[in-house]
């Protein structure tokens, strides 16, 4: 390589260089940086595999995910043997971190191949005080992981601890191959991974993160005792800022509140309102209906999260029907319901109606019965009409009744045995107070849709129960004289009645 063309390859990834450091916080003075390192790359000659990486990992940062043809075109030529062990490593990454792990594992052997025959010293010196082989190594075992090949995985393993250039790496590679590992199902391997690294890490953020997985795995294969020892070693040694995560874990496996508590009291600011919903909904299910409002109505004050803000009140309204206390209850269902998650927030209608009703104030409930199907999504709005309709039934007003439940059954047009459901208590309610016509007209138009007999068999046959329960003598006769056609019918078929 002649010294121009090395000068050239300097300011190229110099270029790159500075178009990197800018991207995020200027981006602007980056994109003219590397405009300007597109130009020379265009007309570079030869040696391309290493700024072509690095160009393509400049244009994910601008949130370009295509490489571009020029990496196929690399990979498919190899990379140049004239590139230092340095460069053949951020090759190494790039094929690594975009899922080429084929061609990224052949240059980790590359790369091994020519340490290990290199006269270069500054390729050795490199590889070693930057620790580039344990990076290597580690690349090898996450490819031999992914190929379930679990026994070089270890081995990579141990190859990259050794080449580790310091404790604090020697523990962050096997904390990630454990967590590999685990993927894969392999909590065995994993287990022996973080037991070894906790060799390398006695204290600080690390050291939590091992005990933190060896609970989580303890806890998933039911052995809560190694989980709580683990757990509160944890909690024990967590750094400042963390120690609420391994308080919950606790709470979790022992179900003591307590824990809950503790870890509000711990945590920041900025997570104080999702441990705040844990304690609440913990106390939610033990029935401490004081304190579970109490610590909500903290979330709503300390929280800018609508839909957690949703939820609070939700349960503020729950805990405050339980006391009795229906004023606030009253408040809180309607503070929650513009803020909770648009699937759910019918919910709060719906308890807010079931409210008056208990109340006795039955317009109220009608309204917001009413007001549950206009806010409901599509999915969920038979439903409503279904609650709706339950409310007239137990009103004794048949008429509402009924046309509730036809809108039910138009709502549910996807779910057919939904629609069968509504279609029953619809044909019973009609028969019930002998609209039998009306009945058998609500039970052909089905008939005419679905063309199966079976379910004009079945609706025949509830009308036919309503015009005896009603004594109407005749009229019975001659739905049962249709009952038993229909019944032939089918066993010509070839179906039984």
């Amino acid at each position: 390589m002649t010294d121009r063309i090395e000068s050239d390859r300097n300011t190229i990834l110099l270029l790159l260089e500075m178009a990197k450091t800018f991207a995020k916080e200027d981006n602007e003075r980056s994109r003219f940086f590397f405009k300007h390192a597109q130009q020379k790359i265009e007309k570079f000659p030869q040696n391309k595999a290493v700024i072509i990486i690095r160009a393509a990992e400049i244009k994910q940062l601008y949130g370009e995910t295509d490489s571009g043809p020029d990496i196929e075109s690399i990979l498919a030529e190899g990379v140049d043997d004239g590139i230092s062990l340095f460069e053949l490593f951020d090759v190494i990454k790039f094929l690594f971190n975009i899922d080429r792990q084929t061609e990224s594992v052949r240059y980790c052997n590359t790369f091994i191949q020519r340490l290990e025959t290199s006269d270069n010293k500054n390729d050795i010196a490199l590889a070693d005080t930057k620790g580039i082989l344990a990076d290597v190594y580690r690349v090898l075992a996450f490819s031999a992981i992914d190929s379930r090949d679990f026994t070089k995985a270890r081995e990579y393993t141990s190859r990259a601890v050794e080449s580790a250039i310091a404790d604090y790496y020697a523990h962050h590679i096997l904390y990630h191959v454990a967590q590999k590992m685990r993927e894969k199902g392999r909590d065995k391997d994993a287990i022996e991974m973080l037991n070894r690294s906790l060799l390398f890490q006695k204290s600080g953020n690390r050291y939590f993160d091992s005990m933190m997985s060896l609970g989580q795995i303890a806890t998933s294969q039911g052995e809560n005792e190694k989980a709580i020892e683990k757990f509160t070693a944890a909690a024990a040694a967590a750094p400042e800022g963390r120690k609420d995560a391994a308080l919950v874990s606790l709470a979790e496996i022992t179900s003591n509140v307590d824990y809950y508590r503790q870890a509000v009291e711990c945590v920041n600011e900025k997570g104080k309102a999702l441990r705040l919903h844990e304690l609440g909904s913990a106390l939610a299910k033990m029935e401490q209906h004081k304190e579970c409002a109490s610590v909500y109505r903290k979330l709503v004050a300390c929280s800018d999260n609508e839909n957690l803000k949703g939820i609070a009140y939700y349960q503020i309204a729950l805990s405050s029907l339980a006391m009795k206390e229906f004023d606030e209850a009253e408040q809180a269902f309607k503070s929650g319901m513009p803020l909770y998650a648009v699937q759910y927030r019918h919910s709060l209608a719906i308890g807010l109606a079931n409210m008056y009703v208990q109340l006795g104030k039955l317009e109220e409930a009608e309204t917001s019965f009413k007001q549950a199907i206009e806010i409901a999504v599509e999915q969920h709005k038979h439903a409503m009409f279904y609650l709706l309709a339950d409310f007239y039934r137990t009103q004794k007003n048949q008429e509402k009744y009924c046309q509730a439940l036809r809108d039910a059954i138009s709502t549910s047009d996807d779910l057919h045995e939904k629609q069968r459901f509504y279609l029953g208590y619809l044909i019973v309610a009609l028969g019930t107070s002998r609209h039998y016509d009306l009945a058998i007209q609500e039970a052909e138009q089905w008939y005419c849709k679905s063309q199966n007999k079976r379910h004009l068999l079945e609706d025949l046959q509830r009308i036919t129960e309503s015009i005896r329960a009603n004594r109407d003598t005749e009229r019975a006769a001659n739905y049962i004289e249709r009952y038993l056609e229909l019944e032939m019918e089918l066993a010509a078929d070839g179906i039984e009645g």
